[in-house]
């Protein structure tokens, strides 16, 4: 009777221990695709943003150049503080 309930531990924490690796496998792809996707989409902002500011270069040159300068002075403004 000892040995059977040894055995029936030993294959409970065998199963337990897999089961555990298991889900933890699972989180770490997930993760990694929830990551890989937000860089995804971090870089189709920045193309876009380059591309509406090359398409306002286009139609009024002026108006990106007044742009680019009241940001140089708003970022150069909060690295002071």
């Amino acid at each position: 009777m000892q040995l059977f309930r040894f055995l029936f531990f030993i294959i409970s924490l065998t199963a337990a221990l897999l089961a555990v690796v298991n889900l933890r496998t699972i989180n770490s792809q997930q993760y990694y695709q929830c990551r890989r996707n937000i860089v995804k989409i971090e870089k189709l902002r920045n193309d876009l943003t380059d591309h509406r500011i090359e398409i306002e270069r286009m139609i009024n040159p002026k108006a990106v150049k007044q742009a680019a300068k009241s940001s140089a002075t708003d970022d150069n403004s909060s690295k002071s503080q």
